[in-house]
């Protein structure tokens, strides 16, 4: 069965559904732990903060309930059972952007306007208190609560160390790709939902194992499609800063090696040199490095499918999630 018909037959009808019992969970539990107006304020901005930065189409909320709810289908379990999950990975997310955006000085007007004190608190009430008190009191059996709270608690510490060596991205010297992706994998969140989905339905290891790969390699031709697409929008936020993206190290390994010190300079100054900032986009455009770009993403795909595959998932979620790999896929115009 095709993507489309899939998508007509049961996402539609079945994640509106979905999201509707998503949303009473999250009202539910901050209704709940929220002792004053003003602490609903702080989880609401954050909230608020998501759809500003990053509009009302972000991939946070749809991919938490595509992936968990499609693998955990896939396991042959009623996706529906997985609402409480995608509410937790919800809050957590959401909270994270906002960090990322204070990290990267883009905060919407909502945190910009409030006390530091009371935006982290926010952050920290919606990203650790909320997901773990979600789990926590979910009609499931005691083991499977503590699997995925464990699984939560060790991607909150990933996603920490993650930040931490995001943030020293700008001074470090080593641009190895495999450095770079091992710091991608500890900020992104597909990896993690195809975790929870199978701590969820208690899957075997192997299975485990394999649905977690696929998502590390989703995480990252996902990451180095928005380092691409930030030199085309005129925010360049990671090359201001001096960041060493996932798409900077796949280019630099495309360059000469005569030019390589040339081009780290480059960048090096952007963050107070217009001029340097100009020339690096200027390089980052270029077709060839495009291609690179395709060449390294097409890399990334072509393994997520090898280990869906390998997963063995039953149908219709094996075409669907085929499908979902596939899409993100570079047209052929750039390569």
């Amino acid at each position: 069965m095709g993507v489309i018909t899939w998508m007509e037959q049961f996402m539609i009808t079945e994640f509106e559904r979905l999201f509707q019992k998503v949303k009473q969970i999250t009202e539910q539990h901050e209704s709940y732990l929220c002792l004053t107006a003003q602490q609903t304020e702080w989880l609401r901005s954050i909230d608020q903060n998501m759809l500003d930065t990053h509009g009302p189409d972000t991939s946070s909320p749809m991919l938490a309930a595509t992936i968990i709810s499609s693998i955990y289908g896939a396991l042959d379990k009623d996706p529906m059972e997985t609402a409480p999950v995608i509410a937790a990975c919800n809050a957590l997310w959401n909270a994270a952007h906002s960090f990322d955006d204070y990290t990267d000085h883009a905060m919407s007007k909502i945190l910009t306007g409030m006390q530091p004190a009371e935006m982290f608190m926010g952050i920290m009430a919606k990203g650790t208190i909320l997901p773990f008190h979600i789990i926590g009191q979910m009609d499931a059996p005691k083991a499977t609560k503590e699997r995925l709270n464990n699984c939560l608690a060790k991607e909150l510490m990933r996603l920490f160390s993650g930040q931490a060596a995001d943030l020293n991205l700008c001074s470090n010297k080593d641009f190895s790709i495999n450095k770079l992706e091992k710091i991608v994998e500890w900020r992104q969140p597909i990896s993690l939902y195809a975790q929870l989905a199978c701590e969820l339905a208690n899957a075997p290891l192997d299975v485990s194992k394999y649905y977690h790969d696929a998502g590390v390699k989703m995480d990252l031709a996902m990451s180095l499609s928005k380092d691409l697409y930030e030199c085309f929008t005129g925010e360049y936020a990671d090359l201001k800063n001096g960041t060493r993206t996932l798409y900077f190290s796949v280019c630099l390994d495309a360059l000469p090696k005569n030019k390589r010190g040339w081009f780290i300079g480059l960048l090096d100054d952007a963050n107070k040199n217009e001029e340097s900032l100009q020339k690096v986009l200027s390089e980052l455009r270029k077709v060839y490095m495009v291609q690179a770009f395709a060449s390294q993403k097409n890399n990334y795909i072509d393994n997520a499918q090898q280990m869906l595959k390998q997963a063995k998932p039953k149908e219709p979620y094996l075409s669907f999630l085929n499908d979902l790999i596939e899409a993100q896929r570079p047209i052929t115009l750039f390569y």
